[in-house]
């Protein structure tokens, strides 16, 4: 994707977004009209992001990495250093900056950011996430693909492409489907959905 350009129900752009690559492929400059939106990146020799420069004025949107011989992360400035142990899995950090972490005999993360403490099932899949006294728990089909999620008394259910959000609560309740690619309904009415230079 070269750039994204934005416009209102009336034809008039919002907002036009372009991006710039390296002979690899990897972005390296961002322009839009919006002074945080614009950055300039740097890599390494293998391709791996060692800054993101804003250069809109708005210095406290920079970050720089580092990362070691096997390619771990080991420093991010908005969140401090990455530390690893020796015993446990070698790709998952036990402690970045204040936070530390745990991991299953699988590797799946058991406690996380800010306390959250996940369990999961036999097939490596989330059944809970605990955060702040509040549940999420989660409930799978047999081909693995997720039913329904809970989040204290708020719950989700899932039916192929048909998602019903607030399910059970009357007027509250939201039903999205998504008929083709980049659109969805929610009660029947459409929205556009874009995505960025990275596909989120």
């Amino acid at each position: 994707m070269a750039g994204l350009s934005v416009y209102d129900a009336n034809g008039a752009r919002r907002s036009d977004t372009r991006y710039n690559r390296t002979s690899t492929g990897r972005i390296h400059t961002v322009r839009t009209e919006y002074s945080e939106g614009r950055y300039d990146y740097t890599y390494d020799y293998a391709g791996r992001l060692l800054t993101a420069t804003n250069i809109g004025g708005q210095p406290a949107y920079n970050q720089t990495f580092t990362n070691d011989r096997a390619g771990r992360m080991r420093s991010n400035s908005h969140v401090g250093q990455y530390y690893y142990a020796w015993y446990g899995p070698q790709h998952a950090p036990y402690r970045i900056g204040l936070d530390n972490f745990t991991y299953d005999a699988n590797g799946n993360m058991t406690t996380g950011l800010a306390g959250k403490v996940m369990t999961y099932n036999g097939e490596n899949r989330p059944l809970s996430v605990s955060h702040n006294g509040v549940v999420t728990s989660y409930v799978y089909g047999a081909d693995g693909t997720r039913l329904m999620k809970t989040e204290g008394s708020d719950v989700t259910v899932t039916f192929g492409s048909v998602e019903i959000r607030h399910y059970g609560q009357g007027s509250a309740e939201e039903i999205l489907t998504y008929p083709v690619a980049g659109i969805r309904l929610v009660n029947g009415v459409s929205s556009s959905l874009h995505s960025d230079q990275l596909g989120s």
